[in-house]
């Protein structure tokens, strides 16, 4: 059980990293913001029931937001798709 908390604080750094990355690299002209804070929410999505509820409550006040997820999901790993399932709002 330690090992698995000590791998999901590790997660939440490594996430917490890439978040400042993205929203610092986010004005300049080569497109590497947005796909940093895209990696940092899904590593918070698998880490985080907390997230995970977050995103589900999004999911449902933004139907636009629910489309794009669930149309990009297929390219996604399984273990991706299966707890952006959870995140579902229907």
């Amino acid at each position: 059980m330690l090992v698995k908390n000590i791998g999901n604080a590790v997660l939440i750094v490594v996430a917490a990293i890439f978040l400042v990355l993205g929203l610092i690299t986010l004005p300049l002209p080569l497109p590497t913001g947005i796909p940093l804070i895209v990696l940092a929410s899904i590593l918070l999505v698998l880490v985080s029931k907390k997230v995970r509820n977050l995103l589900r409550r999004y999911r449902q006040r933004h139907p636009s937001l629910n489309r794009s997820i669930e149309s990009s999901k297929s390219y996604l790993p399984t273990a991706v798709q299966a707890k952006l399932s959870e995140t579902d709002p229907e």
